[in-house]
């Protein structure tokens, strides 16, 4: 049926009406219903007259083309209101057929009626409960975002715990609809009752927290009193829809051995209460310097105890409602977890740098034999400090002066970021200020470590450096007996280990003399008293090498010097090779005079 049609016709005779050209009858041909109405027992129906003429009444009649009246005398009826009216029936308590007399308003019983007529279709009103009502859940997105034109009964996609509004359409008068999500369970329930309002009104039905991927059913229910001796009613509406639900957010973490642990060693996360329907996996992200926090009174971040020290401070990292990709700086730190329902434990990759943590819980659900996958970010978001790395190859070097050991040492290849305490002692005081490595973004550019960028008394260290990241540490009153302890501690966050390795001064080569002298043009040898086999031997001038390195044998080494005309200081370099890939190398100074013609 054509509205637009209708409501041109409709138009055209209200103004013939009021115009005086004639007088029309009402449209006959209005839709009413295409489906049978169904009302429960002895209850009242509303019949809906769509497009109804605002200048006609519409009147409630018997097939038999008789007026339909209540115990008063009065007939049911309505105005139109050109849109949809409701025409109201008596109780019904048995399938009845009506017919729809409609008359303009200036038309009267006097009149006998003329311009009247009865509507083409008859109305159909069955007893008992409606199960093909209408539902649909509200305002709650498409589980596949991909469909374009989406039907009521398409899945939906809701957070851990969320709950749903559910609109039933037309509900019938005096029903109780509840919500369900197993048919076969009555225990199953997901919502209160809400009782049905009729006359063609829609109800909303808000569920309980939804936990898992369910699909929600509605059951519909009649009471009747004693006095109208009529067993009561109850049937499952014809409509299922499903709701999926993403992972739980808000689950308790916990880390073993602990937050604090060793370089290049592996952590364990374990998620208590972890869902069966869920895998899990860890990402990691390195902590950068101006992510530590200080003294700030900020509630959102991280606190990691460190024992003798303030608690390290890191801020919370971003979360999103979702997880689309993966965070920006973060990188997969373990392979993915299937949740049991119980506790579930993934060990991390290996990590080497202090780490924040993120854990991703994702879910497959299944529609219509479509897999699709959603995924979150979990609640809670743990930092796993490390230690330094206690077997660190540290190089040192010291300048000799006066075959003597107390003095300056250069010391390089450090870890960034990190201070080395010297002692004598396992558990002694420092012999000296520690050396400090910087965090640069390169050996030779801190770009990163300008203005507001160091704090002091944490990471604002001048170094006394002859290259860069060579800090020197001034060993003056060192014993030359002395084996040195060393202790790593990290700046920013004051993580500390023992290295593996003690340091031992090595001893000084001895030179047949140290003071040569040579004709002009000639080559000086500089001799090596017991020389040691798992030593290098080099020679430089200043930091400009000279000779390649080469090894002791035992006994007298010779290394030769090129032809020289002037008087030149060498430095003979000893590098010894220590435990635990440590190196020290002495530079001890041979002056070579040459003779003036």
């Amino acid at each position: 049926m054509n509205i637009n049609s209708q409501m041109e016709r409709a138009a055209r005779d209200s103004i013939i009406d009021l115009l005086g050209f004639g007088y029309t009858y009402p449209l006959t041909d209005l839709e009413i219903s295409d489906q049978p109405i169904k009302v429960p027992f002895n209850n009242p129906a509303n019949i809906p007259i769509l497009l109804s003429q605002a200048d006609v009444i519409y009147q409630l009649h018997n097939k038999d083309k008789t007026q339909v009246k209540d115990q008063d005398g009065n007939v049911f009826e309505v105005q139109g209101n050109a849109g949809q009216a409701l025409l109201p029936t008596e109780n019904i308590s048995e399938e009845v057929i009506y017919k729809i007399w409609a008359r303009k308003n200036a038309d009267n019983e006097s009149s006998n009626n003329i311009y009247a007529a009865y509507l083409n279709q008859t109305v159909n009103i069955n007893v008992g409960l409606d199960t093909s009502l209408k539902a649909k859940i509200l305002d709650t997105p498409l589980l596949d975002p991909t469909i374009t034109i989406p039907k009521d009964t398409d899945a939906r996609i809701i957070h851990y715990n969320q709950v749903v509004n559910v609109e039933i359409v037309n509900s019938q008068e005096g029903v109780q609809y509840q919500l369900f999500q197993d048919k076969n369970n009555l225990q199953s329930q997901l919502s209160e009752q809400v009782t049905g309002l009729g006359k063609n009104q829609s109800i909303i039905i808000p569920s309980k927290q939804i936990p898992e991927d369910c699909t929600l059913y509605i059951r519909a229910k009649k009471i009747y009193d004693e006095s109208e001796d009529q067993e009561n009613e109850s049937d499952w509406i014809q409509v299922a829809l499903p709701v999926k639900v993403r992972g739980n957010t808000q689950l308790e973490l916990s880390i073993a051995p602990a937050a604090i642990i060793d370089f290049n060693s592996q952590a364990i996360i374990s998620i208590v209460n972890s869902q069966a329907s869920v895998r899990y996996r860890v990402f990691q992200h390195e902590i950068t310097d101006a992510e530590y926090e200080f003294n700030t009174t900020s509630q959102d971040l991280i606190s990691i105890p460190v024992p003798g020290f303030a608690d390290v401070q890191i801020g919370q990292p971003a979360r999103n409602a979702i997880w689309h990709t993966t965070p920006i700086g973060y990188s997969p730190a373990s392979d993915w977890q299937q949740g049991t329902g119980n506790q579930v434990s993934i060990t991390l990759d290996a990590l080497s740098t202090d780490s924040l943590i993120i854990i991703q819980a994702e879910k497959n659900h299944l529609e219509q034999s479509k897999k699709i996958t959603s995924a979150v970010q979990l609640q809670n978001s743990p930092v796993i400090l490390v230690r330094p790395d206690p077997d660190i190859p540290l190089n040192f070097r010291m300048p000799v002066l006066n075959n003597s050991t107390k003095s300056s040492v250069q010391i390089s290849k450090g870890q960034a970021g990190v201070f080395y305490h010297f002692s004598l002692l396992a558990d002694g005081e420092e012999i000296s200020l520690p050396a400090y490595f910087h965090k640069w973004t390169s050996n030779t550019r801190p770009v990163d470590k300008g203005i507001n960028q160091l704090r002091l008394n944490i990471d604002f260290v001048v170094t006394n450096n002859y290259l860069a990241q060579t800090p020197v540490v001034d060993f003056a009153d060192l014993p030359s007996e002395a084996i040195l302890h060393i202790l790593a501690r990290k700046a920013l966050s004051n993580v500390s280990i023992k290295l593996t390795q003690t340091l031992a001064l090595p001893e000084l080569s001895q030179f047949q003399s140290q003071i040569i002298e040579v004709e002009q043009q000639a080559i000086a040898e500089i001799q090596i008293l017991q020389s040691n086999a798992e030593v290098d031997y080099q020679l430089l001038i200043g930091e400009e090498t000279i000779t390649e390195p080469v090894k002791g044998n035992g006994a007298i080494l010779i290394i030769a010097t090129a032809p020289l005309s002037i008087d030149t200081v060498f430095t003979v370099r000893s590098t010894h090779y220590l435990e635990g890939g440590l190196t020290f190398a002495l530079d001890q100074m041979i002056e070579v005079n040459v003779k003036q013609t």
